[in-house]
């Protein structure tokens, strides 16, 4: 999913075209600000962002508590009061009919108290229910057999532990990110891509503490003083090394969430490793009594990545489930020593102590990652299939709270806090949603129907690609996109109707690389004299700068005062011609 360097440039021209007579648009593309009204013309509109906040409740001994209405729920945004404007209460398997019977258009499921549950009327909001799950599989921190055995145990829960309103999506990082399966629902498909999950190579794991301390005990002391030489240098040296190893898988992993952006439905990731990096080097500081500036640094890197995962989560309306691979994690650290001291200056570390701070090592970020977006830890465990049941249940029985942002996608960062009144009850839910605007989420919608395959064009929205030329070692290849007039709103003022449509190109190739997404907003006016052109169809020409072989082009096309959206590919195909046959000397 790296940008491939072919498509740096990939629209080189645009224009818009009327075909009816006597409508005028932007003959050159304009830069691509925040979208707003057309000049001369108010529009007397209000865009709301409706979150969808999936909540779970148990009772004190940490079961279910699936009979709450609406009237149980108290939501806060940054402090402040906000309405639950829709409520969905799915009560999992043990109310299967019920939950189904939620999904017909007009169905509704009663409450609390009779109090009427909000209910999908149409299928549009049946698409919203639906549950879409990556499986993401880091290689770079997992060992080959505890992979091994953790794909084991998907195999079965892929197979029989999730319904058919889920889709499911494998991918895998080695390094570079593999989408091992497409998002699904062929159970085929998915168990070839569990195939190809356990082919990849495996990784060492993640840095141990146990690791650095045995070289730390092998390095020199100075002969008068008892302290180890060059032991701030070691310690930057191997934080260093992790910190970029983790910069790489978290980056990936973002990357990733990325094709989830745009999907309709609940998401969530469920993220296997071994664990992941925190603080490695703290326990080793305080063994050996050192405090380096530069290592401090450093850790700070590491949080400011861990936090800037889970925002990309936290604007995505992702749930992570991380899940440590390494099971039990019972094995002693640092052999059988009862009690060791690693420095004169510093203090006497126990075995077990050694091994709790391994663990909490560890462990610390994905407990922060699944609280914080609302999901779970699986850790400390062999029973997997266990484990699996209970993230499934959390797919099956939960309470949808769907309210209007209130800061009209401001962008920024918003904190949510969920209780109910009944008491004795605990509630989790992702800790923060981002407000996007809707241009934002045209965005991630075009990026996302790219990678997934898909399309949705309630516009009627045509793409017509041209002749291919060359250009050097690079081919230009015209692209002509239809909208049917009929299709976009325009808004009269005193002297013309207007509007505006929004127009978003990427281009994939098929090793996976994907040029920068292309925004093209263009004004469109029909003098009030003039027929409006409700007939004939509008027309975007692009240019595509591309290499030979085969791409796939994305077009989103979004009305900014009607509000419609389509999304549409299209194949491009460029074959290198064969260059003709040398002729030799003695060739005739």
């Amino acid at each position: 999913m790296s940008r491939p360097r072919a498509l740096s440039a990939a629209v080189l021209a645009a224009a818009v075209l009327f075909a009816a007579p006597g409508a005028r648009a932007a003959e050159t593309p304009p830069a691509a600000p925040e979208p707003s009204a057309p000049e001369g013309l108010f529009i007397d509109r209000v865009e709301v962002n409706v979150v969808n906040l999936e909540v779970f409740v148990v009772d004190r001994d940490g079961r279910r508590v699936t009979d709450l209405g609406r009237d149980d729920f108290e939501l806060r945004v940054d402090g402040r009061p906000v309405e639950i404007a829709n409520f969905y209460a799915s009560r999992g398997a043990a109310a299967g009919e019920e939950a189904e019977a939620a999904f017909l258009p007009g169905a509704a499921v009663a409450g609390a108290a009779g109090a009427p549950a909000v209910a999908p009327s149409d299928p549009d909001e049946l698409r919203e229910r639906r549950l879409n799950l990556m499986v993401y599989v880091d290689h770079t921190f997992l060992r080959p057999g505890n992979r091994r055995r953790v794909l084991d145990h998907l195999r079965e829960f892929l197979a029989t532990g999730l319904d058919e309103h889920t889709w499911v999506m494998l991918v895998g990082y080695d390094g570079a990110v593999h989408v091992d399966a497409p998002l699904t629902r062929d159970r085929e498909t998915l168990r070839a891509g569990l195939d190809a999950l356990g082919g990849h190579a495996g990784g060492p794991g993640p840095l141990t503490i146990d690791r650095v301390i045995h070289v730390l005990q092998n390095t020199p002391t100075d002969a008068a003083t008892g302290e180890r030489l060059g032991l701030d240098q070691i310690l930057t040296s191997f934080m260093a090394q992790e910190e970029a190893k983790l910069r790489l898988s978290v980056h990936a992993l973002a990357e990733s969430l990325a094709l989830f952006a745009g999907l309709p439905g609940r998401k969530a990731v469920l993220h296997v490793s071994d664990g992941l990096p925190a603080e490695v080097m703290q326990a080793a500081q305080a063994m050996f009594a050192t405090d380096s500036s530069p290592v401090a640094g450093l850790r700070q890197g590491e949080r400011r990545l861990y936090d800037e995962l889970v925002r990309h989560a936290q604007a995505h309306q992702i749930a992570l489930y991380p899940m440590d691979a390494r099971g039990s994690g019972s094995e002693p650290l640092a052999g059988a020593d009862v009690a060791m001291r690693f420095d004169p200056a510093g203090p006497v570390i126990t075995t077990a102590e050694l091994t709790a701070m391994e663990t909490l090592n560890r462990q610390e970020p994905l407990i922060e990652m699944a609280a914080a977006t609302g999901g779970t830890a699986v850790l400390d465990t062999f029973d997997f299939d266990r484990a699996l049941d209970a993230i499934s249940a959390d797919f099956e029985s939960f309470y949808s709270l769907g309210f209007a942002a209130p800061d009209n996608g401001d962008g920024h960062r918003h904190a949510i806090d969920v209780r109910v009144t009944r008491p004795g009850l605990r509630v989790r839910h992702r800790e923060a949603y981002v407000d996007k605007p809707l241009v934002e989420r045209v965005r991630d919608r075009t990026t996302s129907f790219l990678h997934l395959g898909m399309e949705s064009n309630p516009m009627g929205v045509e793409l017509a690609l041209g002749e291919p030329e060359r250009d050097g070692r690079r081919w230009i290849v015209p692209l002509l996109v239809r909208v049917p007039a009929a299709g976009v709103t325009l808004l009269p003022d005193a002297e013309a109707r207007r509007g505006r449509l929004h127009f978003f190109l990427v281009v994939r190739d098929d090793r996976g690389r994907v040029s920068k997404l292309t925004h093209l907003p263009h004004p469109l006016t029909v003098p009030l004299d003039q027929a409006a052109p409700d007939e004939s169809d509008l027309g975007l020409g692009i240019h595509l700068e591309v290499r030979p072989g085969s791409w796939t082009v994305a077009v989103g096309v979004w009305d900014e005062i009607g509000g419609g959206e389509s999304y549409v590919r299209e194949r491009v195909e460029i074959v290198e011609p064969e260059p003709p046959p040398r002729r030799g000397r003695h060739s005739r």
